[in-house]
């Protein structure tokens, strides 16, 4: 979206049938469903001259921040500058899925820990998931530059590819503990990818999960043993090591959820809307009730950020970041919140409204602004306050 054209761009939206008015939108507005195309066959028409943009978050130079490893409250990357590793004594004897090459220590690739710089909550820093959220570039003899960035949701992991198109990952393992597990270096993991470069991306190799070994490394993740029988990958499915590079997240082209020019607050400038200081009582995660197979969650951080989630069974993830404000006026009785979250392969964002009144504890919807984008929800749903904690860990059995 150009912000200059944000009026049009808007109607727009509505012209493509973005304008629906449950949490569902955000799934149906994928067009995806379980079954795909391969990504190959759609590869022909995708550009390759994409590129991620690496912005440091010490804002001085490329040299290793070095704080401790265990500072989670700071918003930065943080780096041992010993060995780049973390050992941990938990009591956890799960030695299954550990490296025994390396079982003595936990690794941490790269030599810092990614530590969400957006004021996301982190329920388990030490996790499988948790070490390997960051930013990665696929290490390649190809001209065209590959990103991948992990993202870790109360130790669901999922991941954006930036490179010859661009699309999402969602990782699973075979076992409950998978992905939260601090003792592990290594696991045998299934990857669905999911692109929506097309109309009609989804799924591809039609839901069949690529299965292959993901290990850590002192600089980043080598992705080994893939199985030929399984599924394909968004990039090369042979031997892949991916090199952790320290710079912020949220630049990955299809997934720009950090770009100033698209936030919600210079939006609703452009837009004429008056803004106001964020509402205390907006801050924190919120579930929808209502249709619980479409209870979708949001989380809205002090700093501005909001992210939105839902995962079904046979259905991609939804995963979306922005940013968000509050207008000045009321509208009919309520405090509206502007969004504007993108989607991955939606590019530059979506503008989201969740205009509320507090009733107790709970947020009841009322009718927002249809002049910025579309409701979140119907008129009248509630969202009552919810810990991330509580969202289901994901694995295949």
């Amino acid at each position: 979206m150009i912000l200059g054209n944000s009026k049009k761009g808007i109607k727009d939206f509505a012209l493509k049938g973005i304008a629906a008015l449950s949490a569902s939108a955000l799934l149906l507005a994928t067009g995806c469903s379980l079954t795909g195309s391969d990504f190959a066959a759609v590869d022909k028409d995708i550009k390759t001259d994409y590129h991620a943009r690496i912005v440091y978050t010490d804002n001085t130079d490329n040299t290793n921040v070095t704080e401790p490893i265990n500072n989670i409250d700071e918003g930065t990357l943080t780096s041992d500058t010993d060995n780049g590793t973390v050992t941990t004594d938990n009591g956890n004897n799960n030695t299954d899925n550990v490296n025994t090459d390396t079982e003595e220590k936990v690794i941490n690739p790269g030599g810092f820990l990614y530590v969400d710089s957006c004021g996301f909550e982190v329920i388990n820093p030490d996790s499988f998931a948790n070490r390997a959220q960051g930013f990665y570039k696929i290490v390649s003899d190809d001209s065209t530059d590959e990103y991948i960035e992990f993202y870790n949701v109360n130790d669901n992991l999922y991941a954006f590819y930036s490179g010859k198109g661009y699309g999402a990952m969602e990782l699973f393992t075979d076992d409950y503990e998978g992905f939260s597990s601090t003792t592990a270096n290594s696991m045998r993991v299934e990857i669905l990818s999911f692109t929506s470069l097309k109309n009609d991306g989804c799924y591809i190799s039609n839901g069949n999960p690529a299965i292959l070994d993901m290990t850590f490394t002192e600089e980043g993740i080598e992705f080994t043993n893939y199985d030929t029988s399984s599924g394909d990958l968004l990039f090369a499915p042979a031997e892949v090591k991916l090199e952790k590079v320290k710079g912020d997240m949220g630049y990955i082209d299809g997934f720009a959820y950090m770009d100033d020019e698209y936030s919600a607050e210079l939006l609703c400038e452009d837009l004429d809307i008056e803004t106001k200081a964020i509402p205390a009582e907006i801050i924190g995660s919120w579930i929808l009730l209502g249709d619980v197979e479409n209870g979708i969650v949001f989380e809205f951080t002090e700093d501005g950020y909001v992210q939105a989630y839902l995962k079904n069974y046979q259905t991609e993830v939804t995963f979306l970041r922005g940013t968000y404000t509050a207008g000045k006026e009321k509208i009919n009785g309520g405090t509206n919140i502007y969004m504007n979250i993108v989607y991955i392969g939606m590019g530059q964002g979506y503008p989201f409204n969740l205009c509320y009144k507090m009733d107790g504890d709970s947020l009841i919807l009322v009718p927002g602004n249809a002049d910025y984008g579309t409701d979140v929800a119907w008129d009248g749903a509630v969202f009552i306050p919810y810990e991330m904690s509580n969202i289901p860990r994901q694995y295949l059995n």
